[in-house]
């Protein structure tokens, strides 16, 4: 298996936003195109479920995914969000794109 994506179902919200979450691809499948067609079967999907906007979240360090997100047509909506799950100091970059 090259990756994987998941997403959520869409908030009850006005934005009616559908997060898009746990995407990973193997490092031997990199600058493939298999990252993003992942991205547009999740994309597809949360359209599929109603939502309106799609939402990732990425650590702020992590500068490949941020640069893949962009390229996506993503934008940056918001950095320096705490992850609070974790004990230690961790920030996320909050990406946005409409449907």
């Amino acid at each position: 298996m090259s990756g994987g994506v998941s997403r959520s179902q869409c908030r009850t919200t006005t934005s009616r936003g559908g997060e898009v979450n746990a995407r990973y691809a193997h490092p031997g499948s990199r600058n493939s195109g298999a990252g993003r067609a992942l991205i547009e079967v999740a994309l597809a999907d949360l359209r599929g479920a109603g939502c309106q906007r799609a939402v990732p979240h990425v650590q702020d360090a992590n500068g490949r995914a941020r640069r893949f997100y962009e390229r996506a047509g993503f934008a940056v909506e918001a950095t320096g969000l705490p992850l609070e799950e974790f004990p230690f100091a961790l920030t996320q970059a909050r990406y946005g794109r409409s449907l």
